[in-house]
């Protein structure tokens, strides 16, 4: 749902700016620990048939839906890799050191989002809805770090995702990326991971 992709509103914000994407998901089954998930029930153990009865109404008279919200990460001073001083790894070298800031403006966009999702949740007929917006990021959807470009003063990567000065070092995770572009960034990281086959089979 992309109502909120650019926001006008100029109360909470005072001016036009960009939004997100809010992505409406079921959790994949995983009926072995959803099962295991009833053997407890406020802090005692369930068995016989108070836990079947427990299993069978977990499986037919509910159902989590949930939603996630993608917004933009804006470039900052406090989001960087850099080299170790100290620390190596097995063959000598500086290990890379990571660090991970957030600008205060994805967090109040994201909170804003997140609003207007549990209404959209309540409005379906959910009857228990909650939200929450964070900055720490996911561990499954890392982008940036290796930007691209053209002058390797300001990227890591070249237009083709080649690391600048190199012949034969490519990069197509999501490194690339100087942010999510306010959606969920995988179908990119395919789609430009199959660019970059071809131009090294060009090449080969």
């Amino acid at each position: 749902m992309q109502d909120w992709y650019f926001i006008d509103d100029k109360q909470a914000f005072g001016k036009r700016v960009k939004g997100g994407t809010i992505d409406f998901v079921f959790d994949p089954p995983s009926p072995a620990s959803d099962a295991n998930d009833q053997k407890w029930q406020n802090g005692n153990l369930v068995w016989g048939s108070p836990l079947k009865k427990r299993i069978k109404s977990a499986f037919t008279q509910s159902k989590d839906f949930k939603f996630e919200v993608f917004c933009d990460w804006l470039t900052t001073d406090d989001c960087h890799v850099s080299l170790d001083s100290s620390e190596k790894d097995q063959w000598g070298s500086p290990v890379a050191r990571v660090k991970v800031g957030a600008h205060p403006h994805d967090l109040k966009v994201g909170s804003y989002i997140v609003e207007k999702g549990k209404q959209v949740m309540k409005n379906l007929g959910a009857r228990s809805v909650r939200g929450s917006a964070f900055s720490s990021p996911t561990s499954n959807l890392v982008a940036g770090g290796l930007r691209f470009g053209h002058d390797p003063k300001t990227s890591a990567l070249d237009a083709d995702c080649r690391v600048h000065g190199t012949d034969n070092c490519f990069v197509t995770d999501g490194g690339f990326m100087p942010n999510g572009g306010s959606v969920t960034p995988t179908f990119t990281i395919y789609a430009n991971s199959f660019r970059v086959s071809d131009i090294i089979l060009k090449q080969v």
